[in-house]
């Protein structure tokens, strides 16, 4: 259904010189732009496209975000005269996207979660084992820190002189 309305779509953003106007992923979707009239026209003809295969886009599920170093941009996107609810962050396939495109949600949230996995382990490398699979572990974990027995240090070339 979207191919047949977006796939010979001139709008969009070019990307390697490549015209991107969807992103699809299973149920999801994305429609990218760089100015709003262009947006709302893709959107215009999805659900043109929609009424005719008898479905509906829920617009409590539909949301607009607008990238620019202006925080606060508002950019209206109608569906059926509805204003869609307008985003500041949005989690899309496990990754933050912000309004202002830094990065800085994303970044502490992949270490909130590799420090989250690191701390499940911790009970391992208290317990019994022997040097050389402490040593290994160490190893192919390369620059975590850790701590064991109230020291702290990063993995170094020299992992036997923290042990």
């Amino acid at each position: 259904m979207m191919k047949d309305v977006l796939e010979e779509e001139a709008e969009g953003l070019t990307v390697n010189g490549q015209n991107v106007n969807n992103l699809r992923y299973a149920d999801d979707a994305v429609f990218l732009s760089d100015e709003r009239i262009q947006l709302q026209r893709i959107m215009d003809k999805v659900v043109g496209v929609c009424n005719e295969y008898n479905m509906e886009i829920n617009i409590k599920k539909t949301k607009v975000m607008g990238f620019s170093k202006k925080q606060g941009t508002k950019y209206v996107i109608e569906v059926n005269g509805k204003e869609l609810e307008q985003m500041s962050a949005y989690k899309y396939l496990r990754s933050w996207l912000i309004e202002d495109g830094k990065s800085e949600k994303e970044v502490k949230a992949r270490i909130a979660l590799v420090k989250g996995a690191f701390w499940k382990l911790k009970e391992l490398l208290r317990g019994n084992l022997n040097t050389t699979t402490r040593k290994r572990f160490r190893t192919s974990n390369p620059g975590t820190g850790w701590r064991i027995g109230g020291r702290n240090g990063t993995v170094r070339k020299s992992v036997g002189e923290f042990l």
